[in-house]
């Protein structure tokens, strides 16, 4: 619980990015390959190897057949765990999901993505947004040990299937994270199963 202000200060920040970046033109792709555009290579400095603590639970297929999961490979760890919650706002354009790792509550992700001008009112297929914000928190710590920065590295989140009836959304995101000491991380591996409401 101790990680709920600085949750609520960054979904405001979030919120007001999104007020300032709302007339961006935003692109999805329906039932074809999302192209995901790398940025230059000058633009993206050297991603460092990180290692995440061992969590014996997980292997690569847990967010992916696991409902309401996820999954984060890196080089040489992974780590899984269950998300206890999705809201979705009524426009049902901008939801967030998080959960706890499977190994310990101490740590968990937090994802958030803003869809404008699509709506989850339909069946959905392989559509994406860069418009996505990504935390791996730890409440021992207090602090983020992953987060992503939008405004200066690419992030993207990949919806690959959305069914209206069940509410099952499974997707994955990719690109880059700072570590809390302000390395760079590259992510390709991160997948998740939600249930939206």
């Amino acid at each position: 619980m101790r990680l709920l202000p600085f949750y609520i200060v960054y979904c405001l920040a979030f919120c007001g990015w999104l007020g300032l970046s709302g007339c961006a033109k935003e692109y999805s792709y329906e039932r074809q390959p999302v192209p995901l555009s790398p940025a230059p290579d000058s633009a993206v400095p050297a991603a460092r190897l990180f290692r995440l603590g061992p969590c014996t639970s997980c292997n690569s297929n847990y967010g992916n057949t696991t409902p309401n999961s996820w999954s984060l490979q890196l080089e040489g760890s992974a780590v899984c765990g269950p998300f206890t919650r999705t809201v979705i706002n009524p426009e049902r354009n901008f939801f967030t999901f998080f959960g706890p790792t499977a190994c310990t509550p101490d740590s968990g992700v937090i994802v958030e993505a803003a869809w404008s001008p699509l709506v989850f009112d339909r069946d959905l297929y392989q559509v994406s947004t860069q418009r996505a914000q990504f935390y791996y928190y730890d409440t021992i710590s207090n602090a983020y040990v992953l987060l992503s920065r939008t405004s200066r590295l690419p992030f993207s989140l990949v919806i690959e299937r959305y069914n209206r009836q069940t509410g099952e959304a499974k997707g994955y995101c990719s690109g880059f994270l700072f570590s809390g000491k302000g390395d760079t991380v590259e992510i390709k591996d991160f997948r998740f199963s939600i249930l939206i409401p």
